[in-house]
This record gives C-alpha cells, structure tokens and sequence, in this order.
C-alpha cells in the first residue's frame, strides 16, 4: 500500500506531509500540562544572587532614643547616680566612654523595643534611674549597637532581668565591646565542604565562640549556628548545613561570641551575655548537594 501511494505524486506528497507532523507531536505524546509547565521552567535562566561588596552588615531596627549622658560617679557619694538598672561598657579591657546603650524589653527575645537610652561616661559607666516596673512574662537587657566603629563588634546584648520593680538597683555588670576579627575563608571566595573557618578570638577571657551562617543579603534570620568552641576556628561539613542550601547561591557567615554560663544566677536573672562581630563575609559553596 505504502508502495503503491510513493508511485503516485501527489498521494507521495500527503504521506510525507503526515510523517512530517507526527514525527513533531511525537516528543509531546504523553506529557501532561504540569511537564510543559516545567519544561519551561527549566528553560529559564536561573537568577542568582550577585556578590556585591566584601563584606555585609546588618542593623537592628529600632525606635531612637535620645540617649541620657551618665555623670561621672563619685564612689561612696550619697550622690552617685549609678542607680536604677547599671553596669559598665568596656573596650579591650578600659572603661568606653560615649557609648550609647539602650534598656530594652522583649517576650519572646526576637523582638525588642527599646524603653530607656542612655550613653556612657568617661569612665564607661552607664545608668537607668528611671527605668519602669517590668510587666510580668516580659524581659529586661541592655543592648549595645555598633554604629560604625570596625574596631568594636556590631552588637551586644546583657543576660536578661526576669523581674524588676521601679527604683530597685540592680548591677548588670560589665561587657566588653572589642571586636572579633574574621580571618578565613576571605571575602567574597567559593569554597568547597568541609572548609574551616577562622577567627581571631578575644584574648583574656572564658568565652565560647559560635560560627553563623545565614542568607545573603537578608542577614536578619541566622539559618545556622554552629556548636559553642572555645577556639578561633570550626570545620564546616556538607552534612551539618540545613538541606535547603544549594552550592553557588551567596551566604554570608559571621561569628558569635557568648559570656561563661553561671555568672548570672541571682533569681531577677537570666541566661547570659553575647555579641556579634562586625563584619560579615559573603561566601559561595561549591558543593551541597547530597
């Protein structure tokens, strides 16, 4: 049959022309709307964050203050007005002065909102004198927040007050704002699991160090924070990242750094001390998929 139709021209032309069109639907045959659907998907170009600077940095939002300067205090003067809610800002082990502090209030520590502000004196003291009441199933801490100096960390936030009554003082004790310096991966570097990463620690003291990894560049949520180490350094496996990172999309990782549990034991207190340092790098991994 096939045979006879090729002798003749014009049946010849019509079964090339059918072959023609079934041999086109033949890749659809069978694909349902959803495989087009993502077909296309496939066939549009990825969009991938761009590394755009060195470093990133983010700022807490908060409401400004006006800061309350704390006068020099007088030792065993009936007129030292470290009362209220009060403690001491240091940097590399030296009273820092005109730092600017602020007494803020949270339920659940994810959100703050700022209730007093206050700034250091020469000496590095700062006070809250009139600090109100502390409603009940709320928490009092004292935030420090970098506004531009690379040498000081960007943040740091005091154990909290569980309880406080208007007038009472209470010694916060002191913290100091030096900075942690990163050291490796360098910025803006692609990098393949497991790297490990390098920082300077803060010498003289008994603390623990956390490194943090989060999504560039909306650097507000911390996707990953790694185990507490008392050393400059961590090893990062593909294993212990979330499974939703993918290799060549831009993170950025930073490093924590938190006070020895067990200074804070009285029964207005809780949990303890932490900073963040001030520069945040952006990375790329090379290699997450598992």
């Amino acid at each position: 049959m096939i045979a006879l139709a090729f002798r003749h021209p014009y049946l010849r032309v019509a079964l090339l022309v059918c072959l023609f069109v079934a041999l086109l639907a033949l890749p659809h045959f069978g694909h349902t709307q959803a495989d087009e659907e993502a077909n296309l998907a496939e066939r549009q170009p990825r969009a991938y964050v761009p590394i755009l600077i060195a470093s990133v940095r983010t700022t807490p939002t908060r409401t400004p203050i006006a800061p309350t300067a704390t006068p020099n205090p007088t030792p065993g003067s009936q007129n030292n007005p470290l009362r209220g809610i009060y403690g001491l800002v240091n940097d590399t082990g030296k009273g820092a002065g005109l730092v600017d502090v602020e007494l803020m209030i949270t339920s659940d520590e994810i959100e703050w909102t700022t209730v007093r502000a206050s700034r250091t004196d020469s000496r590095g003291y700062y006070s809250f004198t009139d600090a109100p009441t502390l409603p009940s199933g709320q928490k009092y801490a004292v935030h420090y927040v970098n506004t531009g100096n690379s040498k000081r960390l960007d943040l740091w936030v005091t154990h909290r007050l569980i309880t406080y009554t208007a007038g009472a003082n209470i010694n916060m004790g002191s913290f100091d704002v030096a900075n942690i310096e990163l050291d490796l991966p360098a910025a803006n570097t692609t990098i393949g699991l497991p790297n490990t990463f390098k920082w300077k620690i803060r010498s003289g003291r008994n603390e623990k160090y956390q490194l943090s990894i989060f999504t560039f560049p909306d650097g507000d949520i911390t996707d990953y924070i790694s185990p507490p180490v008392d050393g400059g350094s961590f090893v990062l496996n593909t294993e212990t990242l979330p499974p939703h990172y993918v290799p060549l999309l831009t993170y950025a990782w930073e490093v924590w750094v938190t006070e020895p549990t067990g200074l804070h034991t009285a029964p207005y207190e809780e949990g303890y001390g932490y900073g963040v340092s001030y520069e945040k790098r952006a990375v790329i991994f090379n290699n997450l998929l598992r």
